[in-house]
């Protein structure tokens, strides 16, 4: 299996990677913000923060977001200040596959 190339900053990186080598499907990627800035993935299940917090030495400045806009879409992940960097998936409110589960 070739692992695409990766899309977030460095400080995103070692979670996008481990995502796409379990095979989790990517519903997008690219730049969906209005500043223009960084780089976003959007990964078709639910995080699981705390694992994830725990799995990864994420520094500070890479912090928990969630967005619900309801009719207009809905995410939750991590957000990276300092380069305005996006990784995330569903909220936990609509379900969905939660990634990692062990």
């Amino acid at each position: 299996m070739t692992i695409p190339k990766l899309v977030t900053c460095k400080h995103l990186q070692s979670i996008e990677s481990a995502a796409l080598a379990d095979g989790l499907p990517v519903v997008a990627r690219g730049n969906w913000w209005e500043k223009g800035e960084g780089n976003n993935i959007y990964f078709g299940c639910v995080l699981n923060r705390s694992l994830l917090e725990k799995r990864f030495q994420l520094p500070a400045f890479v912090e928990w977001y969630e967005y619900d806009g309801k009719v207009a879409g809905h995410e939750a992940g991590f957000h990276c200040k300092e380069c305005n960097s996006l990784l995330v998936g569903g909220l936990a409110t609509y379900g969905g596959e939660l990634w990692p589960n062990s």
